[in-house]
């Protein structure tokens, strides 16, 4: 099925770049969807699943982690709060934190490492997550799986070389100070062109 099936959508993108774009997010939203689902039936998100992957890889290596050294290592670096998703990890016995720390100590650099409990959770995924993975990427032969990494790589190395906001500059949004002005008495932050 196309994009243009999938989203319903009748009129034509303007260029390639924008239906590569589109398509590259709707896969990705798909993706992400059926992955999310999946690993729920083990009581965890996918971003507390991504944080238990990145703290078995440092246990396998000795290491271990405070919190932005995670942070870095996130698949999705717009997640929820991270520090909030380490307490929720702790209290189910999947990491432990090392709070044992002079006073003014930085947070951000407490230990943090998968717990047996954790490892073994990871054990349980491993199979049918390889499988799902497997069943998900099997339109694709291998030679066209390695293809898609290498062209992804290339999709990111442009994505981090763009400057920053390189929105159309001559395009200003009309300032309304009374929309601003309800959200804030709202008691939620003001949307508008001051943030």
């Amino acid at each position: 099925m196309t994009i243009y099936e999938e989203l319903l959508q009748t009129i034509k993108y303007s260029s390639a770049s924008e239906e590569a774009v589109v398509s590259l997010m709707h896969t990705n939203s798909m993706v992400m969807s059926d992955f999310d689902q999946f690993i729920r039936q083990f009581g965890i998100t996918s971003a507390q699943y991504n944080i238990l992957r990145i703290l078995r890889g440092a246990h396998h290596k000795g290491e271990e982690l405070g919190r932005n050294d995670i942070r870095r290592r996130l698949i999705d670096r717009v997640s929820p709060d991270l520090t909030r998703m380490l307490v929720r990890l702790e209290k189910a016995g999947l990491i432990s934190r090392d709070r044992q720390r002079r006073q003014g100590e930085d947070q951000r650099v407490v230990p943090t490492r998968i717990t047996q409990r954790g490892l073994d959770l990871l054990d349980a995924l491993d199979g049918p997550l390889v499988e799902r993975n497997s069943r998900s990427m099997s339109g694709l032969d291998q030679e066209e799986q390695l293809e898609l990494i290498r062209l992804l790589e290339k999709v990111r190395l442009g994505v981090r070389n763009l400057p920053p906001h390189a929105a159309n500059q001559s395009f200003q949004e009309p300032e309304s100070p009374a929309a601003g002005q309800v959200a804030e008495d709202a008691g939620e932050p003001s949307l508008g062109p001051q943030d």
